[in-house]
Formats: C-alpha cells, sequence, structure tokens
C-alpha cells in the first residue's frame, strides 16, 4: 500500500532538509573565517530542527511531536540553567557570548539543537529496536530511553571538545580530562535525554494512537542519514589538519589535531555505528 500523499510530501521536505543540513555541515570547516560561524550556526540548527519536526509529525501527528520538542527543549534548558548555578548535573562551566542572546544563562540556540539531534537519536534507536515506541514488548518503554540516550551522548562525546576546548562555545573552569572536558558532563547528558525520553515513552502508553503506523524503508533511513551526517565536519576538520595548541580554563594545554582526531574516532564507533545498526535493521525488515 502507498503511503498517503501528505507523507510522501513530507518525506520529501526531509530529505531537501537534511540536504541542506549535510551541506552547511561541510561547508562551515571549508569556508575558514570568509563567513561569520554564527551564520553557520544559525542554518545547521534551521535545518535539523525542522528535518526532526517534520520527520517527527509523520510518525506522532503536530500534536506528539510537538509535546516531544517541548519536553526537550524546557527540560534541557531548565537543568542547563540549574547545572551553571549549582554544578548539577554537568558539572560547573558557562557559555561565552559566541551563541548568541540567552534564556537566563544559556543561548537560545542550545534548546532547538538538543530537540534536534535528540529527536534523531530517538528514531534511530526506535529503527534498531523495530518500533519500540508501540510497547509490543514488556520492557520496551525502558529500552528505547535507554538506547535512545546512548546515541546522543555518544555524538556529544564526539562534538564537546572541539566545541569548547577548541571553539571556546562553553568554557569548563575547572578543565577536565577529556581534552578539557570532565566526565560530568556525559554523565549530566545522559541523565537530561533519558529523562525526556523516559517521560515521552510514559505519554505513548498513555496516548497510543499518537503513533501512526505504515511508515516505508524511506522513512526509517532518514533519521539514520541525519545522524550520519553530524559526523561529517569532523571528518572534514581533521582532513584539513592543524598544528595549534589550545588552553582549556585550567591552563592544560591540547593539540588541536589530537582532538580533531579524537572526534573521528568517536564518531565513527558511536554516530557511524548508530547509523549503521539502524540501516541493517531496515534491511533486514525489508528483505522478509
Amino acid at each position: 500500500m502507498r503511503p498517503p500523499s501528505t507523507t510522501v510530501t513530507r518525506e520529501a521536505l526531509v530529505w531537501a532538509l537534511a540536504a541542506v543540513y549535510a551541506g552547511t555541515q561541510i561547508a562551515q570547516p571549508l569556508s575558514g573565517n570568509a563567513i561569520p560561524s554564527s551564520a553557520f550556526n544559525a542554518a545547521i540548527t534551521l535545518s535539523s530542527f525542522t528535518a526532526a519536526l517534520v520527520h517527527g509529525s509523520i510518525r506522532y501527528g503536530w500534536r506528539g511531536i510537538g509535546v516531544f520538542a517541548v519536553l526537550m527543549i524546557v527540560i534541557s534548558n531548565g537543568l542547563e540553567n540549574l547545572s551553571i548555578v549549582t554544578g548539577f548535573p554537568f558539572g560547573w562551566y558557562h557559555y561565552s557570548p559566541a551563541l548568541g542572546p540567552q534564556i537566563f544563562h544559556v543561548p537560545l540556540v542550545i534548546g532547538p539543537a538538543y530537540f534536534s539531534v535528540g529527536y534523531v537519536a530517538w528514531a534511530v534507536a526506535n529503527t534498531i529496536l523495530e518500533g519500540a515506541d508501540q510497547n509490543r514488548h514488556r520492557f520496551d518503554w525502558l529500552m528505547l530511553p535507554t538506547l535512545a540516550a546512548f546515541v546522543m551522548v555518544g555524538w556529544d562525546v564526539a562534538m564537546d571538545p572541539l566545541r569548547s576546548t577548541v571553539a571556546g562555545y562553553w568554557i569548563w573552569p575547572n578543565g577536565g580530562g577529556y581534552f578539557g572536558v570532565p566526565l560530568s558532563n556525559f554523565l549530566g547528558w545522559y541523565f537530561t535525554v533519558f529523562v525526556v525520553y523516559l517521560l515521552f515513552t510514559s505519554i505513548l502508553v498513555r496516548r497510543p494512537t499518537w503513533i501512526r503506523e505504515g511508515q516505508g524503508a524511506a522513512y526509517w533511513s532518514q533519521a539514520a542519514i541525519l545522524l550520519l551526517a553530524c559526523i561529517l565536519p569532523f571528518l572534514l576538520l581533521y582532513a584539513a589538519g592543524s598544528d595549534q595548541t589550545v588552553q582549556d580554563a585550567r591552563g592544560v594545554a591540547w593539540r588541536v589535531a589530537d582532538v580533531q582526531e579524537s572526534a573521528v574516532l568517536v564518531g565513527l564507533f558511536t554516530i557511524v555505528f548508530a547509523s549503521m545498526a539502524a540501516i541493517f535493521s531496515i534491511a533486514r525488515r525489508s528483505a522478509k
């Protein structure tokens, strides 16, 4: 049975937005300083946010994906502000002015970024678990948030030192063992997104009619492709190389080339691994 025309249109829009997202990810490290980073950040955030929103609407309707977005943005912003003031759950840090206007202590752009990658991680985990959001098995309500949170944090492990220690978008005054980033950051990420995923799962248990079935291989593949696009800037930065060193807030010096290489290494075995697991799951289901 062919999917409804509205689904086909939305899937086509997601492909177009994914192309914009991937193209911008490629263009940013290649541009040098010719274009302000704020312009790239805005384009990346807008294209990925819209792609996630449209893709989620196919499965959950606009109300369902709207609830997911509100949960992710509100909870992530609240916990980030809490951590900046109290040190829980991420540790002690603060944002630089580079990311623009803020809600209290957190830049406006952070919430949409959380939603964009957070939704893609959720959709990839749901693909690997073959639609666990429908709670076909006894512990799907727990397995899906657990796996989705690992996928989400895998991206952050690759990204964080590049954006904090090298780019200086956020500062860890006490440094950390992972290129100036502490373990508490990643534990805080896992806690934050797991809470969001678990809350959304509990809502779906009570609102099963929000889940729309019948999506084909193209739909499920889109989330894996969007996740794969996240590794593109890491690959390009590593290929360009660097002979510079940077100091974290504690005064420890790090080689930029080492940070870039580590981002690729981590990305290959987190981002690419999760994407390939999703693609293999789709292929197995299609073969059946």
